[in-house]
């Protein structure tokens, strides 16, 4: 059970920084599009935040919970072994 939270935890932040550089990358792609069209463009991308996407913050909080949930399964284990 431990081992299970630690990979879907893990799994959620792989995911979350993902999301994350994928929306970076469509920032930096559309700003370069708008360069090639010609026209007044912006001279830096605008780059989203963080917490712009509802689902890269929910991702990255989730896979926070279930390492620290496995962290603190895995402790109450060793613990538990010892005695």
């Amino acid at each position: 059970m431990d081992r299970t939270l630690l990979i879907i935890g893990s799994a959620f932040l792989i995911v979350s920084g993902t999301l994350y550089t994928l929306e970076r990358m469509s920032a930096y792609i559309f700003w370069a599009a708008q360069r090639v069209g010609g026209g007044e463009w912006p001279t830096v991308p605008d780059m989203p935040s963080l917490f712009d996407n509802l689902f890269v913050a929910l991702f990255l909080v989730s896979g926070i919970v279930f390492c620290i949930l496995s962290i603190k399964v895995l402790i109450q284990e060793h613990f538990e072994r010892k005695i």
